[in-house]
């Protein structure tokens, strides 16, 4: 086991990922908490999501999943991000 120290000189006022939108909030989420892509250098790197395919019209995104799992061992399902997603 490892600690981690993040120090910020505001108060965090939430840990959970749907409710990370104050910008003071953001990097602590971004640090807890791995999503289908993340960013680097201005571009988006596939994550938790092995690949994707967009579709012809460019509006429908299919993320195809790694084979992940939460801290308890639990498997990260399509079902998480979709929770997640309804609680934005």
């Amino acid at each position: 086991d490892k600690d981690v120290v993040a120090m910020r000189s505001v108060t965090i006022q939430c840990l959970r990922s749907a409710s990370g939108f104050l910008s003071k909030d953001v990097s602590i989420v971004k640090a807890l908490y791995e999503g289908l892509v993340r960013e680097k250098e201005a571009a988006f790197q596939l994550a938790l999501a092995e690949r994707y395919h967009q579709s012809d019209d460019g509006c429908v995104y299919t993320f195809f999943l790694k084979n992940t799992f939460w801290s308890n061992g639990d498997v990260v399902t399509a079902y998480d991000f979709e929770e997640s997603i309804k609680q934005i």
